[in-house]
């Protein structure tokens, strides 16, 4: 993904090359997906979303088989209101355009000038 060097693009690859490292290593067969660029992504622009669904989550607490885990209720049976939208399907050729735009040099504002 560095394909620009520029101070932003060096930044964005130190601080992935960790896990992509990880993931190249360790789940050759899963590839590697940028979770945090992709969750700032869609905050920036959520018509990135090209599938999406609603559902109840929370988090476990004291089960006896396991602690910390997202539950997730894909099949509507919790009592509880849906409260939590799960992007499943993301226009990832508009993702890549904008990690592209994203590296190139800043352009000083008309403050600057």
């Amino acid at each position: 993904m560095h394909t620009q060097d520029t101070p932003r693009a060096k930044f964005l690859a130190a601080t992935m090359a960790n896990s992509s490292a990880y993931m190249k290593r360790e789940r050759p067969q899963l590839g590697w997906v940028p979770c945090d660029p992709l969750v700032m992504a869609v905050a920036i622009d959520d018509s990135l979303i090209v599938d999406s669904h609603a559902h109840y989550v929370t988090v476990e607490l004291h089960g006896s088989l396991t602690r910390g885990m997202t539950v997730i209720d894909w099949y509507g049976e919790a009592p509880s209101a849906k409260n939590v939208v799960l992007v499943e399907m993301l226009n990832l050729a508009v993702f890549a355009e904008m990690m592209k735009r994203s590296m190139l040099p800043s352009r000083p504002s008309a403050g600057q000038i």
